[in-house]
């Protein structure tokens, strides 16, 4: 008789992350919610990533998928998906943590509100620590659970937009369409194999519930695959994107919203063509390029906004009162993080985090929202204490 299915399939896709492999499969075995597995598919390392995911296979829920030759991110995650035999399908990079109560989290809120697909907030962080750790959500978005239809999908996925990019958020979904087959990502796609899978759930019907809990730490580092777009990736994300348009004339709102998309995506093949050409000397070129899509002429704005934000100093962080006290070990002695007494939750988690060490551990000394633990689960293999008055 075979295992009982989990009822949670954790999905790693992962290539040469050995770096930060260890923690990231921890953050998953050590899940308050026990019943799941974590899929662990490698995409044909040249590290020692293998090695390291081989260390957790004592632990039953750990399966290793592995591969001959490199395929790219979506086949590797696709790997995984054949493997899985959870209900649910959570997302974990390779290179990122989750808070311990993620998983039962999100698997609370979709059987509460009847969600297909349900999401929460990330907090970015910085391996340089050349920039503060910050939420991804914003707005109304940060305030509230909100309820997300195909075109607003659509409208919060434009490239070099300016609004909050759902895109990036690592979803939580069923396994399982409507059909009875497993989900799977479109294997030519690079960048944006998320935005296209949860696009075409939504398209088929499922119901997607955003939440704006903090419980996914993302790691930006020089080699994530996120900072570097090419100009065949767009080309590819265009050809995908004009896929979805197809048959939707039932629906004028999604078909507005994907034609919106789509000239973004226009816009950012036309900008990447006119860097090229500034970059050759091709100035006259570039010049053309951008009379005949002003849209897209108007992306040049960002490479000069970030040479400018680069000269200039960063802002020292504002002095506040001790409430939280860090160490390695809780016999250690621990190092004082400051935070206002008044923040709890999202807002604590938030300050708490811009002040503490990458690798700290945390010793709560005052009754605060957990929420606020969160920065500090980034060494998840330390040992936490809890102390309340």
């Amino acid at each position: 008789m075979s295992a009982k299915a989990p009822s949670i399939s954790v999905v790693m896709a992962n290539y040469n992350g050995a770096a930060h492999l260890g923690a990231a499969i921890r953050s998953v075995l050590r899940q308050t919610h026990a019943d799941l597995e974590l899929v662990f598919s490698d995409d044909c390392s040249s590290d020692d990533s293998v090695a390291q995911a081989k260390a957790a296979a004592g632990d039953p829920r750990f399966v290793l998928v592995e591969s001959g030759r490199r395929t790219g991110p979506a086949a590797t995650r696709n790997r995984a998906l054949a493997a899985a035999r959870g209900d649910w399908v959570a997302i974990v990079d390779s290179d990122d943590f989750i808070h311990p109560e993620r998983l039962a989290h999100l698997l609370s809120d979709a059987k509460a509100d009847g969600a297909d697909i349900v999401a929460d907030d990330m907090l970015t962080f910085y391996q340089d620590r050349s920039a503060p750790p910050h939420a991804h959500l914003r707005g109304a978005l940060a305030q509230r659970p909100t309820w997300i239809s195909a075109a607003d999908y659509a409208d919060a996925n434009h490239l070099f937009g300016s609004g909050v990019s759902l895109g990036y958020l690592k979803p939580m979904f069923r396994r399982l369409g409507p059909d009875g087959a497993p989900r799977a990502y479109d294997e030519s796609l690079r960048i944006a194999e998320d935005f296209d899978l949860v696009m075409r759930m939504l398209i088929g019907g499922a119901k997607m519930r955003v939440y704006p809990r903090l419980d996914y730490f993302y790691r930006k580092h020089a080699s994530s695959i996120s900072h570097r777009l090419s100009a065949a990736d767009i080309t590819t994300m265009l050809a995908a994107h004009d896929g979805l348009a197809r048959d939707l004339a039932t629906d004028p709102p999604l078909q507005a919203a994907l034609g919106r998309r789509h000239a973004s995506l226009r816009d950012a093949q036309t900008f990447d063509a006119m860097v090229s050409d500034i970059k050759a000397g091709r100035v006259a070129a570039a010049l053309v390029r951008g009379i005949a899509r002003p849209s897209a002429m108007a992306l040049l704005r960002y490479p000069l906004l970030d040479r400018f934000k680069r000269k200039r100093p960063g802002a020292a962080p504002a002095p506040a009162a001790p409430t939280v006290r860090l160490s390695r070990r809780p016999s250690a002695d621990p190092t004082v993080i400051e935070a206002p007494a008044a923040l709890s939750g999202r807002a604590a988690a938030l300050h708490l985090s811009a002040h503490a060490q990458p690798d700290a551990t945390c010793v709560l000394v005052e009754d605060i929202d957990l929420t606020a633990l969160a920065p500090y689960l980034l060494a998840p293999d330390a040992e936490v204490v809890v102390q309340r008055p």
